[in-house]
């Protein structure tokens, strides 16, 4: 008996461990790594305020250190810009990113995706 009561508590330590602090077993997915440029010959973006008539809404997760699979300029113009995103907390989003170069960002452009 005292054998099975060992083995039961070292499977909840084990368990427990793999949920780790925050309570997240699996790592979210993200549609894309986005690196934000400065660069005006890249696709541009305009982040929205308004979420209705926005070509997409987007879910910031924070910075990653994945290859980026999306470079974007963020423009201040809404006019001209290939896309306007809106950013959002909610799970209902079109896309899922983090960003690439996070830490390269000034406190602007943090503000603007929501940080």
């Amino acid at each position: 008996m005292r054998k099975l009561t060992n083995t039961i508590y070292l499977t909840l330590v084990v368990l427990l461990g793999s949920v780790g602090v925050n309570g997240n077993v699996f790592a979210q997915t993200v549609d894309f790594a986005v690196k934000i440029t400065t660069r005006s010959m890249h696709k541009s973006i305009y982040i929205t305020t308004r979420e209705f008539g926005a070509d997409e809404s987007w879910k910031v997760l924070g910075g990653c250190s994945n290859q980026p699979n999306l470079t974007v300029y963020i423009t201040t113009r809404e006019f001209g810009a290939d896309k306007s995103i809106y950013i959002t907390s909610s799970f209902l989003a079109d896309r899922t990113v983090c960003i690439t170069n996070l830490r390269d960002l000034d406190a602007e452009t943090l503000r603007t995706l929501g940080f």
